[in-house]
């Protein structure tokens, strides 16, 4: 979405909902100024108040270009990478002879 197709989501949902703006600060827990702002269109807003705020209505904006894909975190790499001898070798010491692949 871009910025003035959000803007007009946002501000036509919370109309649509009966809600002020002040009302919908209160419920999302976002700053009046920043509502506002974003119901300006202005561009240079934060994504994640932005999702803050659509997610009032049950829906999320990504990064430009991520096509839907979120970045894994360091974390994640390293645990998707880590290698876990499977089935009853697991926690196995290497050098007992129970790894079959060891000798």
């Amino acid at each position: 979405m871009r910025t003035d197709k959000i803007a007009t989501f946002v501000r036509a949902s919370r109309k649509a909902a009966g809600l002020t703006q002040k009302e919908f600060t209160i419920r999302s827990g976002l700053e009046l100024r920043f509502v506002h702002d974003l119901e300006q269109g202005k561009e240079t807003v934060r994504l994640d108040k932005v999702n803050q705020a659509l997610a009032m209505f049950g829906m999320e904006a990504g990064r430009a270009g991520s096509n839907g894909k979120r970045r894994r975190t360091g974390r994640e790499r390293a645990s998707s990478s880590r290698r876990v001898c499977p089935g009853p070798f697991r926690g196995a010491d290497p050098g007992d002879g129970r790894w079959p692949h060891v000798k």
